[in-house]
């Protein structure tokens, strides 16, 4: 019953019909799969990670094109220690969606607690590059900027958080830059 109404709700809201009119025909496994997929953004918003990533990994088979499945399963992962097993969703987020900062700064994270600063350091670039107003960002660059070496690159994007009202960069740029 539940997959059978969310199938009606999608062909109304986006126009989709079974008969391919409009070019795109859901596949009854395609529904099933977004049907999971919403019952595992239900667990994963309720915290319940472990759920969340069951549901998530039975939706990928079903329908394994959305990106937002992959990263949310990954996010999953990441929250119950899983780093290694993140960064293969956030990777196979990005194949299926590169235009998403968010999905570079969760991998840019997993990057960063496995010690792979390089790789942490190009995914906070490109999260940038794609959304420059996200202040927390300019922060977590600047620490990885400054583990790296490089600090007054990293005090510049401490100073930039700053002046998003990041409040925590101040503190690190009195622990790191003076």
């Amino acid at each position: 019953m539940k997959v059978s109404a969310i199938f009606f709700i999608l062909m109304m809201f986006f126009g989709f019909h079974s008969n391919g009119q409009n070019g795109f025909v859901w596949t009854a496994d395609m529904v099933e799969g977004w049907g999971l997929s919403i019952d595992g953004d239900n667990k994963y918003d309720s915290s319940d990670y472990l759920g969340a990533i069951k549901d998530y990994s039975k939706s990928i088979e079903l329908f394994p094109g959305s990106a937002q499945t992959y990263f949310r399963r990954g996010y999953s992962k990441f929250q119950l220690g899983d780093r290694e097993g993140a960064l293969v969703d956030y990777n196979r987020a990005i194949d299926r969606d590169s235009t998403a900062s968010n999905y570079f700064v969760s991998r840019a994270m997993a990057r960063a607690v496995l010690l792979d600063l390089k790789g942490a350091l190009q995914d906070y670039n490109k999260a940038i590059e794609l959304d420059p107003s996200r202040g927390g960002v300019y922060r977590q660059r600047g620490m990885v900027k400054i583990y790296l070496g490089d600090k007054e690159g990293g005090c510049g994007d401490l100073s930039k958080a700053g002046e998003f009202g990041i409040a925590k960069a101040y503190e690190q740029i009195r622990t790191h830059c003076n």
